[in-house]
């Protein structure tokens, strides 16, 4: 069959059975943001360690916009294979799904963002 096709070409890669695995996982849009939102600002200590002399607000607006970059460009790759497979069409239920994930995970990047200048402006005010 096609996923047993694919789940052999992916084996190496991904594991045994990885196409079914995620077939089973939650593919909601609002699980799908969960993971890439928590997944790529896992990084966020990593990069701001690599740049200590930098202002850390500039360092947080930097690193989401990386992000955001990053998941965009995925995004609009992904858009444009599935529309090649005839699967995007507008108003559709693929386009709506994921025209959701993407609002999702934008908001959880200006979220995510907020978050750091929050603190940062509050570890400023108890330093004062």
């Amino acid at each position: 069959t096609p996923i047993d096709n694919t789940d052999e070409q992916l084996d190496t890669e991904f594991g045994p059975n990885a196409l079914q695995a995620a077939m089973q996982q939650d593919n909601s849009p609002e699980a799908t943001a969960e993971r890439i939102l928590s997944l790529s600002t896992a990084f966020f200590d990593s990069y701001a360690s690599q740049h200590p002399n930098k202002d850390p607000e500039d360092v947080a607006r930097h690193f989401v916009d990386i992000m955001r970059g990053g998941f965009e460009k995925g995004y609009n790759e992904a858009a444009s294979i599935l529309k090649g497979l005839g699967v995007l069409e507008e108003g559709g239920l693929v386009a709506t799904e994921i025209g959701k994930t993407f609002e999702l995970v934008q908001k959880g990047y200006d979220d995510f963002l907020q978050t750091k200048l929050d603190a940062l402006q509050d570890s400023a005010s108890a330093d004062q």
